[in-house]
């Protein structure tokens, strides 16, 4: 078994709205509601997944500038820390996923969704 870094912590579940917020980077097998989750709490994401939509939503963090894609479902050690130096050393990456972040906030997707429905309840109804 590898030796796991004092600072890091394995677990069969997360409960991601309590970590959300004590967490600088999010390493994912790019999970569409794990990078969602990370990135509306403006958190730079490395993504490596090719699976189900993962490679979608990895290249996705990569288009975005939220994060890196690894492009890949078995990340090497060089790969990860690579990436882990250029997200904490190039500012742009945690500067985006912030912006996303306020984004995020911005909505009242209950209410926007709301009235999306309704709208098209009332368009079906006089159509």
């Amino acid at each position: 078994m590898p030796v796991i870094p004092s600072n890091a912590r394995i677990a069969s579940f997360l409960p991601y709205a309590q970590i959300m917020p004590e967490i600088d980077l999010l390493i994912t097998n790019g999970g569409y509601g794990t990078v969602n989750m990370a990135i509306s709490h403006g958190i730079p994401v490395i993504s490596a997944g090719l699976t189900e939509d993962k490679e979608e939503v990895s290249a996705h963090v990569q288009w975005s500038g939220a994060g890196i894609d690894l492009r890949t479902n078995q990340a090497t050690h060089e790969a990860i820390q690579h990436a882990v130096d250029e997200i904490f050393t190039q500012p742009g990456y945690r500067e985006r996923a912030q912006q996303f972040s306020l984004e995020f906030a911005s909505h009242d997707v209950e209410a926007e969704l709301l009235s999306l429905i309704e709208e098209c309840v009332r368009d079906s109804v006089s159509a």
